[in-house]
């Protein structure tokens, strides 16, 4: 079972080069102005949203090439998320073993 979660996790690494040959932004980072654009209007919520401040603003790193950056943010986006359902699983399967 463990290693079919590295074979997925491994896939996920060797898709990482895809967003960088788009010209569009990744699902969900736009700005205001592509709902305007797209729907004709902004959502009333979205307004209001002054934005959060991420790990690793716009997937850089200061000092680092380009590239290299996006890697690193998607090897520690990837694992945070597996982290969060690993640790989803320990409590689901403590809280059913009651």
């Amino acid at each position: 079972m463990r290693y079919k979660i590295y074979i997925l996790m491994g896939i996920f690494l060797l898709l990482i080069p895809l967003g960088l040959l788009t010209e569009y932004p990744a699902w969900g980072e736009w700005e205001l102005e592509f709902y305007e654009k797209t729907l004709g209007f902004i959502p009333e919520g979205m307004k209001h949203f002054k934005g959060f401040n991420s790990l690793i603003p716009d997937y850089s790193i200061d000092g680092l090439n380009p590239v290299v950056s996006y890697y690193i943010s998607a090897f520690i986006g990837i694992g945070l998320i597996f982290g969060a359902f690993y640790m989803l699983k320990i409590f689901i399967g403590k809280s059913s073993e009651r």
